[in-house]
């Protein structure tokens, strides 16, 4: 175990642990044969990559609440929606909030796994998509750990989330 990361969470077939995050294909396979759809399947798949780099950035950032859950999805929303994801944000927990019986049955396919699907975790994460402010919440998290070539380009155009002070802050504290 590393004491920068002092825990491993295991998903049977996508697990983080000290030397990063791993995704093996019979994870995804299996996600596609519950689901019954592959675009379903990769949209649940890029979620869960995203919660997990949000344990392995915040806890590298030593972010006080890095092993939480809740705000593992709550940084996978706001990445995924300054990338411009929130659609597939959206889609991924939409279907799990409505459909119960499988987040029942992934949750049984992956009983390793600390944190399986729910209808209430689901129904956070559209709530959190549907936070205009939730990007700007992150942006103090984010900016500091941002190259400066991207920081300079949200400065020159910026995003409808980019808090432009921040950024120029950030981008004059570092000349």
């Amino acid at each position: 175990r590393s004491t920068l990361f002092p825990y491993t969470t295991l998903f049977r077939s996508l697990f983080i642990g000290p030397s990063g995050i791993v995704l093996c294909a019979e994870y995804s396979e299996q996600l596609a044969r519950t689901l019954g759809d592959r675009a379903k399947a990769a949209d649940a798949v890029l979620f869960t990559l995203f919660h997990e780099l949000g344990h392995v950035l915040l806890a590298q950032w030593r972010y006080p609440s890095f092993d939480n859950e809740e705000v593992a999805d709550e940084f996978a929303t706001a990445v995924m929606t300054m990338l411009g994801q929130r659609a597939r944000v959206r889609a991924k927990a939409e279907f799990f909030s409505k459909n119960a019986s499988v987040a029942d049955a992934i949750s049984k396919l992956f009983r390793d796994d600390r944190h399986p699907v729910s209808a209430q975790r689901a129904r956070n994460i559209l709530r959190w998509a549907d936070d205009p402010t939730l990007v700007r919440k992150w942006q103090p998290v984010f900016v500091p750990h941002m190259q400066t070539a991207v920081l300079r380009r949200l400065l020159a155009s910026p995003p409808a989330w980019a808090d432009r002070e921040l950024i120029a802050s950030e981008l004059a504290g570092r000349r």
